[in-house]
C-alpha cells in the first residue's frame, strides 16, 4: 500500500492528476514522456505487486504453501526424545552416562521434548 501511494505521490508531484493516473490506460500513457513515464511505470508495478500479494493472502494460497512446505518441516515423530540418556534442565543438557559433568549447553538437534523444572546443584544441600 505504502508503494502504491508513494508513487501515485510522486507522479502527482510531477504534475499529473490524481484521477487520471488511477484511472490510467493507453490513452493516458501515450500523453506522459520523459520522468512522468518511468514514475507511471513505478506507480503500474507497485500496483501490480500489491495485487499479487493481496491475491496470495487468500486462504487456498496459503493452504497450497504450507502443503507444499510440510515435508521440508515436519520430522518424523520416532526422532523425539531418541536417547534416553539426555536430560534437559532449564540451563542445560546433561548426558546421564557421565554424571553432572555431562553437561553442556542445549541443542535443537537433539529433539528433546520435555525438561524438568529445575537444575543439580548445591541449593538445598543443608537441608
Amino acid at each position: 500500500m505504502d508503494e502504491v501511494k508513494q508513487a501515485l505521490d510522486a507522479m502527482t508531484a510531477s504534475g499529473a492528476n490524481e484521477n487520471d493516473v488511477t484511472a490510467g490506460g493507453k490513452r493516458f500513457e501515450k500523453t506522459l514522456e520523459g520522468e512522468q513515464l518511468e514514475l507511471y511505470g513505478k506507480y503500474l508495478a507497485a500496483k501490480q505487486y500489491l495485487g499479487f500479494v493481496m491475491k496470495r493472502r487468500d486462504m487456498k494460497y496459503v493452504v497450497s504453501a504450507l502443503q507444499a512446505a510440510k515435508p521440508m518441516l515436519a520430522i518424523e515423530v520416532s526422532d523425539l526424545d531418541k536417547d534416553d540418556y539426555l536430560l534437559n534442565v532449564p540451563a542445560a543438557t546433561y548426558n546421564l552416562m557421565n554424571g553432572l559433568e555431562g553437561a553442556r549447553e542445549p541443542e535443537s538437534e537433539d529433539y528433546i521434548t520435555k525438561q524438568t523444572t529445575c537444575a543439580p546443584g548445591d541449593v538445598g544441600k543443608q537441608l
